[in-house]
């Protein structure tokens, strides 16, 4: 089903590119060290996978990639997913790769795995590596303040939790976190970390970290979700896990907004599907949110059929056909 770009750099040694940043230059890692005739050895590196999964946004990834920086006790290897199934995508992608000093392995899907299934990807072919620290970012994030090493430590800190960052997003600064409305559906960036956190409220997917050994527990994202909910699925598995969330006010990324979901051809109409399929799903799934499911379907009903009134025939389609195809699923 996938398959290795045979000119990605995978990190472990080797010559060219690889050898400048990969595994063979030990990127970060703690050095022997002397001291009045006396050797000591320092605490190894803790290692940090970044997963991340493009969508026709090469530009963007290698702005995310040059905003990452090996520090001192943090060593860092990114995994990229490419889901555009394109050459000339796939083209870019390699380039932006070579060009990084940081170890990076680049997968080319053979379908499009959609931003739960890819994340999956990447952390499968992440953990032979055997990271402390997953980062999960999206092509359209870039680190503006903070260390990396700050952050893993902080995740490795709260080892069942999910942790979200400070954002900057069209020149406001929220949280990092997002609130969903059970009655709605619909998800809002939350301004500033509230004292208590509420029930559907997570972490935005753009950019958090979390254990390795946590998110391998979880199992990862579910991939019953092709695009939107997988974070907020995620954060409801990891609650009933006895987990909760941490937010970091060490760490402030930049998010651009919706770069993938405009990205590639017809994507308006995918992005309307799988906004309402998923949210059908979710609600079937947990039965905190069973109870909304009808009002659920009244108003994304009265939606597809407002958008067909409007001129956006294949919208409300789309929206209607999520509809019926998210009631009749398995709910798994």
């Amino acid at each position: 089903m996938h398959s290795w770009d045979a000119r990605a750099r995978l990190g472990r040694g080797g010559s060219g590119d690889a050898g400048r940043g990969g595994a063979g230059a030990r990127y970060g890692d703690r050095r022997t060290r002397t001291s009045g005739g006396t050797v000591h050895q320092d605490e190894p590196a803790r290692r940090l996978a970044v997963l991340v999964v493009n969508y026709f946004s090469g530009d963007a990834v290698r702005s995310l990639l040059s905003s990452l920086h090996a520090e001192e006790g943090v060593r860092v290897e990114v995994v990229v997913v490419d889901n555009s199934c394109d050459e000339d995508e796939a083209g870019r992608l390699r380039t932006v790769c070579a060009e990084s000093r940081l170890p990076i392995r680049l997968l080319i899907a053979d379908s499009n795995l959609g931003y739960g299934a890819g994340n999956d990807l990447a952390f499968r072919v992440a953990r032979e590596s055997q990271p402390d620290v997953v980062l999960v970012a999206n092509p359209d994030t870039t680190v503006a303040e903070g260390s990396l090493r700050g952050l893993v430590e902080f995740a490795l800190a709260h080892p069942r939790d999910l942790v979200s960052v400070t954002t900057l997003q069209n020149g406001a600064r929220t949280s990092g976190l997002v609130r969903m409305s059970p009655v709605t559906g619909f998800p809002h960036d939350v301004a500033t970390v509230p004292a208590t956190l509420t029930r559907f409220t997570f972490p935005g997917g753009h950019f958090f970290a979390v254990s390795a050994e946590r998110f391998a527990r979880l199992g990862g994202f579910t991939d019953a979700y092709f695009l939107y909910c997988e974070e907020l699925d995620l954060t409801l598995r990891n609650a009933a896990a006895g987990g909760g969330i941490a937010p970091y006010a060490g760490m402030t990324a930049t998010h651009q907004g919706g770069l993938s979901i405009n990205a590639g051809p017809d994507r308006s109409v995918t992005s309307f599907y799988h906004g309402t399929y998923s949210r059908v799903l979710l609600y079937r799934r947990y039965r905190a949110l069973r109870p909304y499911l009808p009002l659920l379907v009244v108003l994304r009903t009265g939606w597809g059929v407002s958008l067909v009134l409007i001129g956006q025939r294949r919208a409300g389609l789309a929206v209607l056909r999520a509809l019926r195809n998210g009631l009749t699923a398995r709910r798994g």
